[in-house]
């Protein structure tokens, strides 16, 4: 029974769906139940601990019938009044300490239960923040979320009560079968003939259970990632007033879940009704073969008092049998029990092992290089595709000299972004190399290289906490004085000092609570307080107005002071006074120079900024074209 939990259920088998496809790198994976041990092998002496207080307590319980059978066999008939309080203060005995066992017996499980959480928890926390930024783009917060608490919880009957109590139904099965033969082997075998049908309900039910089981875990991770969402943007949908289509939305998707719960829940109890018909028709049937046997007795030869003997004596033991025949489908009907409880575990633990499972696209090499970066960065003939997708980058080649401010403009998906996302190291190139002070970017340590690396994005992250609390994000260990001072250079200290608690006022998520230049600035003053030698700058100030945008600029020109800077903007104002201009279009760089030179240059670059000229050329290279069709015409015409 056990081997047949152990390699079916908890190793998987055909009716495992499978796990969605990913990008990433997938380690070699153990078998789940290799998996399941790695988890309690921490706690396995508690465990131990509760394992033999459930084997004592079944111990214990095998007397009960032996009790019981005994007041009615003997104690009642004969009105033995010594006999009968014996038995009951035994029963009483046996109850007692069971209840003070088992009561300490849960209180380790629990603790055990909590620091399994805890650590399987903190294990895949740690792992995803180690993912590379594919991994976060390719799926929604809220169903990381929900695999990181709603999947880790469901393991914890798993790693706790399940596999403990698998081994104490087995102990009592094994104990109970041998006490029916000692009794009577004939009511062990008529006892035992119906338990086959237990373990067929098993595979009945086993398959369609798991794939519900699945479907309703992926429907709750899509509702949470749903109303993740929803929440993240209610600022959108109260735009658009469209409350009301989000509710008719998610209503859908509860539905479905509701009607998957519902399935799930109809299987599960068939599975029980099942297994508990077949017990109550087993104990009937074993029930009817004591009665028979003791009414069938032969009693030829004995006097009346040693045939009343005998007859008391057949009660006593065919009670016992009764009792212990139920007590012996109890087990196995936990056992059943547990099988059906293993799989929404199952459906956990390997939700939780497909992230886990993940290696990061991005790792160091095992003599990483840390120290200190001047900010020399040199692209040469780099490419780059995402996974599953077109190139978006070809044959890319520059070079940033140290404290140079560098500007990428170009049209919408032109690349400008990953350009950026490659000099951070979110993602590797796929061709050609880039050299950080003349060494290669995958040499350095990942954490080393970007703690030397600030970033100003465009939508700007705010967390909820303290002004104070956001600008330590930058640098944890920064004083008062450097916090002052940072916010200084970026135009906020006077803003934060009007606050209702200055730097201790609480901001709400994203910090909804001020302006978005305001969050702009608090973001510049975050960068400012690393003192990074490569800023990057991805469209810092696109959403601002034009008086935001000129404070914020002020802070921008301190804070790209005497650092290699990269900005990405299509306003003109952000770029005129960058040191070199990179148009890309489609991938490659089609110009380079400085806003003088390109301005004055036919282009991309003066198409971009120059409307005027942009709408002059564009009517002269559509008279060109007329004029061209006009000329064809004719002379195909003679």
């Amino acid at each position: 029974m056990c081997g047949l939990m152990s390699s079916s259920t908890l190793n998987g088998s055909t009716s495992d769906p499978e796990p969605s496809a990913s990008t990433h790198q997938v380690a070699q994976r153990p078998s789940r139940f290799r998996q399941l041990l790695r988890l309690v092998r921490p706690y396995r002496f508690t465990l131990m601990q509760c394992l033999a207080i459930m084997l004592l307590l079944s111990g214990l319980n095998m007397f009960y019938p032996l009790l019981f059978a005994e007041i009615i066999g003997r104690a009642l008939p004969n009105q033995d009044m010594e006999l009968f309080i014996s038995c009951l203060i035994g029963m009483l005995s046996i109850r007692m300490i069971g209840e003070g066992l088992g009561l300490w017996n849960g209180h380790l499980l629990r603790l055990v239960g909590g620091r399994v959480i805890f650590s399987l928890r903190k294990k895949m926390y740690d792992h995803v923040q180690k993912l590379s930024l594919g991994f976060f783009e390719s799926r929604s917060p809220g169903e990381i979320n929900a695999r990181l608490m709603g999947d880790t919880a469901s393991l914890t009957n798993l790693v706790t009560g399940t596999l403990l109590r698998t081994i104490e139904a087995v102990f009592t099965a094994i104990i109970i079968v041998c006490l029916l033969f000692y009794l009577d082997w004939r009511i062990a075998l008529v006892a035992l003939a119906v338990t086959p049908l237990h373990f067929m309900s098993y595979f009945m039910f086993e398959r369609r259970l798991s794939h519900e089981s699945w479907k309703a875990t992926e429907k709750n991770s899509q509702v949470s990632g749903k109303t993740h969402e929803v929440f993240d943007a209610s600022k959108v949908v109260k735009g658009y007033s469209a409350e009301r289509r989000e509710v008719r939305t998610l209503v859908g998707q509860l539905r479905e879940g509701h009607e998957i719960q519902l399935q799930s829940g109809w299987l599960s109890s068939s599975w029980s009704a099942f297994t508990n018909s077949v017990s109550h028709v087993g104990t009937l049937i074993v029930m009817v073969a004591c009665g028979l046997v003791v009414m069938w007795l032969e009693l030829d030869g004995f006097t009346e008092a040693e045939g009343k003997d005998a007859i008391q004596q057949g009660v006593v033991t065919f009670s016992a049998m009764i009792a212990y025949v139920g007590m012996l489908y109890a087990p196995i009907s936990q056992l059943i029990g547990v099988m059906g409880q293993i799989i929404p575990a199952r459906v956990g633990l390997m939700r939780v092992y497909e992230i886990l499972d993940l290696e990061p696209d991005i790792v160091d090499e095992d003599r990483a290089i840390r120290r200190d970066v001047v900010g020399r960065v040199e692209f040469e003939g780099v490419g780059f595709a995402y996974p599953m997708s077109k190139q978006v980058l070809t044959d890319i080649t520059f070079t940033a000299e140290p404290g140079q401010s560098i500007a990428l403009v170009g049209p919408s998906g032109a690349g400008k972004t990953t350009v950026a996302n490659l000099i951070a190291r979110f993602y590797d190139a796929s061709e050609g190399s880039i050299r950080i002070d003349g060494i290669d970017i995958g040499e350095y340590a990942i954490h080393n290289l970007r703690n030397q690396m600030s970033m100003v994005l465009q939508e700007t992250y705010l967390f909820r906490g303290t002004v104070r609390e956001n600008l330590l994000y930058g640098k944890p260990d920064a004083t008062d004085a450097e916090v002052i001072q940072a916010a200084t250079l970026a135009n906020a200290h006077e803003f934060v000092q009007a606050l209702p608690y200055g730097y201790d006022t609480i901001l709400g998520a994203h910090g909804a609570r001020i302006s978005v230049g305001q969050r702009q600035r608090l973001a510049i003053a975050r960068a400012l307080i690393r003192d990074p030698r490569l800023l990057i700058l991805d469209e810092a100030t696109s959403a601002l107005d034009t008086a935001s945008e000129m404070k914020v600029q002020e802070a921008l020109s301190t804070l790209m002071s005497d650092r290699t800077t990269f900005i990405i903007a299509h306003r003109l104002s952000t770029i005129r006074d960058a040191d070199v201009i990179l148009v890309l279009d489609d991938g490659r760089i089609v110009q380079t120079g400085t806003h003088e030179q390109l301005i004055n240059s036919d282009g991309l670059f003066r198409k971009l900024y120059d409307p005027l000229w942009a709408r002059d050329k564009e009517k002269q290279e559509e008279e060109e074209l007329r004029a061209l069709a006009e000329a064809e015409a004719l002379e195909s015409a003679t």
